[in-house]
C-alpha cells in the first residue's frame, strides 16, 4: 500500500510541476513581451504604417531586420516574430524562427486558422498554445496600434516550443522517478515515518517555500530580490532554478520600467506645462488674428475711398488741362494783337518822324495830312479795341490763376487725405499752385501795362481830334503842329517800348503755360499710375482679407486639437504617477 501511494504522488506530483511549469511559462511570456516591447521601443521608436510597410519613427521598413528578434530570442531564451497588417491578415517581416530548410520563416502568413487570429484582429491579446510550422508552441501575441490608437498595423509573437519543455521535464521526471522508487523502498525498509519525514522535507516544504515567496511577492512589498535554494536536479530543483532566472528577469524589468517610469513622469509633466504654455500662445495668436483681420478690413475700406478719391482728382485734372489749353490758345491771340499794334505803333513812329522834315510842306500837303489823320485816328480807335480786348484776356488769365490756384489747393488737400501714396501727388500740386500764383503776378504787371497803353491811347486821341477840329487853321499853327508831332513821337516811342515789354510778358506767360500744361500731362500720368496701383492694393487687400479668415478658421481647429492635446497630456501625466507608485512597491 505504501509503495502504491508513493508511486500515485510520484504521478501526482510530476502533474503538478507540469502545470506549474506552464504556468510559470505564461507568466514568464508576459514578462518577455514586456521587455520586447521595450527592446523595439529602443531600437526602432514608434511603428508606423507608411505605403502598406511597417516603418520605424524614421520612415525606415522594419521587414528583414533580424537584430532585435535575435537579441530577444538570445536574451530571453524564446522565439520571436514582428507581423505586419496585410489585407485582412498578418505577414511576418522579421522573426527568429528557423524553418525546415535552415531559412528564416518570414513573409508567410498567420492565417484565419489560427488560435490567435479572433483576438488580434479584434485588437486584442492573445496567450495560449499554437501550432507554428509544424510545432507546438506557448505562445504570446500582442497588437501593435497605429499612433492614433485606432488601427491595428501589426503584431509582436514571443513562444517557447512546448515540445522541449515537456522533453526536459520527461528527463527529470525519469531521474525523479528512479529517485522516488528507491526512496520509496528505503521506506518500505525503514518505517513509514521516516517515509513521512522525508516527504515532508523533499516535498512539501520546497512547496511550501515557493507558495510562501509567492505570497509574500503578490500580497506583501513585492520584494524581487528573494531567491529559492536550489538543491538537487529534481522537479523541484529545476523549478526552484527556472524560478530564480524568472525573478531575475522579473527584477531586470522592473528597474527598467522604474528608470524609464521616472522619465515618464518627468516628460509627462515637461508637456503638461509645455501644453498650458502652448494654450494660451494660440490664444494670444488668435486675439491678433482677429486684431489683424479687422484692420486690414477696415484697411480695404480705404482703399477703395483713396480709389473713388483718385477718380475724381483725375476728372479735375482733365479740367484743368482742358482750361490750360484753352489759355494758351488766348495767349497766342493775345501775342498776335500785341505784335501787330506793336507794328502799328512802329508805322506811326516812322511817319512822324517822316512828318518832322516834311513840317515846312505840311500846308501844300494839308489833304494828303488830312487823309492820313484820319487813317491813324483809326488805327489809334483799332489799337483801344485791341487794348480793350487785351485787358479782358488779361482778366481771363487772372480768373484762370485763380482758379488753378484753387484747384492745386484742393489736389494737395486730397494728397494729404492720400498719405504716403499722395506724397509725389502733392509736389505736382505744389508746383501748380507756384505757376498759378506766377501767372497771376504776371496778369497784374500785363493789367499795369495795358492800363498806361490805354492812357497813352486815349491822349492820342484827344490829340487826334484836337488836329481835326484845328486842321484848317494848320498854314497858321504849323509850329504847334511840330511840337504836337514831336509830343506823339515821343508818346509812340514808350508806348513801343512798352509793347515790347507786353510782348516779353506774354512771351515768357506763354512759357509757363507750356510749363503747366506739361506739368498737368505729368500729372494725368501720374495719377493713371496711382488709379492702377491702387486698384492692385484693393486686390491684394481683399486677397490678404480672404487669407486672415482662412488662417483664423484654421487657428479655431488648431486651438481645439492643442485643448484636446492638454487634455490628454493630462491625462498621460496622471498614468505615469499611477505606474510609478505601482512599480514603486517592487523591492529590487
Amino acid at each position: 500500500v505504501i509503495f502504491v501511494f508513493a508511486v500515485m504522488s510520484i504521478i501526482n506530483m510530476r502533474s503538478l510541476s507540469h502545470l506549474t511549469a506552464l504556468v510559470m511559462g505564461e507568466k514568464k511570456l508576459g514578462g518577455d513581451m514586456a521587455s520586447f516591447g521595450f527592446m523595439l521601443a529602443q531600437e526602432y521608436g514608434q511603428l508606423q504604417m507608411e505605403n502598406g510597410h511597417l516603418t520605424d519613427s524614421r520612415s525606415v521598413p522594419v521587414a528583414e531586420r533580424y537584430a532585435v528578434v535575435d537579441r530577444v530570442s538570445q536574451t530571453l531564451g524564446i522565439a520571436a516574430t514582428i507581423f505586419v497588417k496585410d489585407g485582412n491578415d498578418f505577414r511576418r517581416i522579421s522573426t527568429s524562427i528557423i524553418d525546415q530548410t535552415g531559412k528564416r520563416a518570414i513573409h508567410t502568413f498567420l492565417g484565419p486558422e489560427s488560435a490567435a487570429f479572433g483576438a488580434v484582429s479584434r485588437g486584442q491579446s492573445y496567450t495560449g498554445s499554437a501550432i507554428i510550422l509544424g510545432k507546438e508552441y506557448l505562445t504570446e501575441y500582442q497588437p501593435v496600434f497605429d499612433a492614433a490608437k485606432r488601427d491595428v498595423i501589426g503584431l509582436l509573437f514571443i513562444g517557447i516550443e512546448i515540445s522541449a519543455m515537456q522533453d526536459s521535464l520527461e528527463d527529470h521526471g525519469a531521474d525523479y522517478v528512479r529517485n522516488s522508487i528507491l526512496v520509496a523502498a528505503l521506506i518500505l525498509i525503514i518505517s513509514v515515518a521516516v517515509n513521512t519525514v522525508m516527504c515532508m522535507r523533499v516535498v512539501i516544504r520546497p512547496i511550501h517555500v515557493v507558495v510562501t515567496m509567492l505570497k509574500d511577492i503578490s500580497e506583501g512589498e513585492g520584494d524581487l530580490t528573494r531567491r529559492l535554494k536550489e538543491n538537487g536536479s529534481d522537479e523541484i530543483g529545476v523549478m526552484a532554478h527556472y524560478f530564480n532566472l524568472t525573478m531575475e528577469k522579473i527584477k531586470n524589468l522592473v528597474a527598467i520600467i522604474k528608470k524609464q517610469a521616472l522619465a515618464l513622469a518627468r516628460t509627462g509633466t515637461d508637456l503638461a506645462a509645455n501644453m498650458g504654455e502652448t494654450t494660451e500662445a494660440i490664444r494670444h495668436i488668435n486675439d491678433s488674428i482677429q486684431t489683424l483681420s479687422r484692420r486690414v478690413t477696415g484697411q480695404s475700406a480705404s482703399v477703395t475711398q483713396t480709389h473713388a478719391t483718385m477718380e475724381e482728382i483725375i476728372d479735375d485734372i482733365a479740367k484743368l488741362y482742358d482750361a490750360i489749353d484753352r489759355q494758351s490758345a488766348s495767349v497766342s491771340r493775345s501775342s498776335a494783337g500785341i505784335e501787330e499794334m506793336v507794328a502799328n505803333i512802329q508805322s506811326v513812329t516812322r511817319t512822324l518822324v517822316g512828318n518832322a522834315g516834311n513840317v515846312a510842306d505840311l500846308s501844300g500837303a494839308a489833304e494828303a495830312g488830312r487823309s492820313g489823320l484820319t487813317k491813324v485816328s483809326e488805327d489809334m480807335q483799332e489799337i483801344a479795341r485791341e487794348s480793350a480786348g487785351l485787358l479782358a484776356i488779361n482778366g481771363v488769365i487772372k480768373s484762370i490763376a485763380s482758379k488753378t490756384n484753387l484747384l492745386s489747393m484742393n489736389a494737395a488737400i486730397e494728397a494729404a487725405h492720400a498719405g504716403d501714396a499722395g506724397k509725389g501727388f502733392a509736389v505736382v500740386s505744389g508746383e501748380i499752385r507756384k505757376l498759378a500764383e506766377s501767372s497771376g503776378d504776371q496778369s497784374k504787371t500785363i493789367s499795369q501795362v495795358l492800363s498806361k497803353i490805354k492812357d497813352s491811347i486815349d491822349t492820342i486821341m484827344k490829340s487826334t481830334d484836337t488836329v481835326l477840329r484845328k486842321f484848317e487853321a494848320i498854314d497858321e499853327e504849323v509850329r504847334t503842329v511840330s511840337e504836337q508831332e514831336e509830343t506823339i513821337r515821343r508818346a509812340m516811342e514808350e508806348q513801343g517800348a512798352g509793347s515790347r515789354q507786353i510782348l516779353e510778358a506774354i512771351a515768357e506767360l506763354n512759357t509757363i503755360t507750356a510749363l503747366v500744361k506739361n506739368g498737368s500731362d505729368q500729372i494725368r500720368g501720374r495719377s493713371n499710375e496711382v488709379i492702377r496701383e491702387s486698384g492692385e492694393l484693393e486686390n491684394a487687400t481683399q486677397e490678404l482679407t480672404k487669407g486672415m479668415s482662412a488662417i483664423a478658421a484654421q487657428l479655431d481647429t488648431i486651438n481645439v486639437a492643442v485643448t484636446r492635446i492638454h487634455g490628454i497630456s493630462g491625462e498621460n501625466k496622471q498614468n505615469i504617477d499611477l505606474l510609478v507608485r505601482e512599480v514603486a512597491r517592487f523591492k529590487i
